[in-house]
């Protein structure tokens, strides 16, 4: 439930050993620790955990930590992360787990790829922003995006995610595993900076994905890019 909580061990909220969990509503702020949030050690599984609608901000270490375990299932989400010293989301404990080809590898939260963000900008859809970006992961898979806006990119280009702004969910990527497409999303001011997070339909939840910045420019946009507008279905 709702709650300050300071800290200065091993995290704000640490989840050792228990599934199907729910961490909600909570604002965990100022720990000097791994994580506002350290998951660890759930025997290969993290079940069903939604972490959702907390303000995750100015830990010692990353936002939320999934930690140890094969094939587990850490939902991250609607989520305020932000400035925090490390990663706002690390898989591993390890830092940015590179995307891998159809996303064959395993690990915490099966290591879930991240979207790769290529521009942003105010200048395609009157009144909203346009974003595209590219997915790249297991075949015939219709992910769940949620897209982030930020002040600033953290060091190395990668995000954290201050302000939740929208969720939708993709259709399928092909039989390569990859699906691009520019999405229109309520209108964020230029000059922000967007990150994006995966979400596998088992309910593992990627590491934030590269920063974009919010431009009031048209993009040089390739053939072939899919324009989608998620309120119109």
């Amino acid at each position: 439930g709702p709650g300050y909580l300071p800290n200065t061990g091993d995290a704000g909220i640490a989840l050792y050993g228990t599934a199907n969990g729910l961490v909600s509503g909570n604002d965990i702020s100022g720990n000097q620790a791994l994580a506002g949030i350290f998951a660890d050690n759930y025997g290969g599984t993290l079940l069903g955990n939604q972490i959702e609608d907390n303000d995750i901000h100015d830990n010692g270490g990353s936002g939320v930590t999934v930690y140890h375990g094969v094939g587990g299932s850490a939902t991250i989400h609607a989520n305020r992360i932000h400035d925090n010293t490390g990663w706002g989301i690390d898989l591993g404990w390890n830092g940015v787990t590179p995307n891998d080809a159809l996303d064959a590898d395993t690990g915490p939260n099966n290591l879930q790829n991240f979207p790769v963000l290529t521009w942003a900008s105010n200048a395609v859809a009157l009144g909203a922003t346009t974003v595209q970006l590219d997915v790249d992961a297991e075949a015939s898979t219709a992910y769940t995006l949620e897209l982030f806006s930020n002040t600033a990119c953290d060091v190395g280009g990668y995000g954290e995610g201050a302000q939740y702004f929208t969720s939708v969910t993709l259709s399928a990527t092909d039989v390569g595993g990859h699906r691009s497409v520019a999405i229109t999303v309520p209108a964020v001011a230029a000059g922000k900076w967007i990150t994006g997070t995966l979400t596998h339909p088992d309910g593992s939840t990627s590491e934030f994905s590269n920063c974009v910045q919010v431009s009031s420019a048209a993009p040089s946009v390739p053939s072939g890019v899919f324009f989608w507008d998620p309120a119109s279905g």
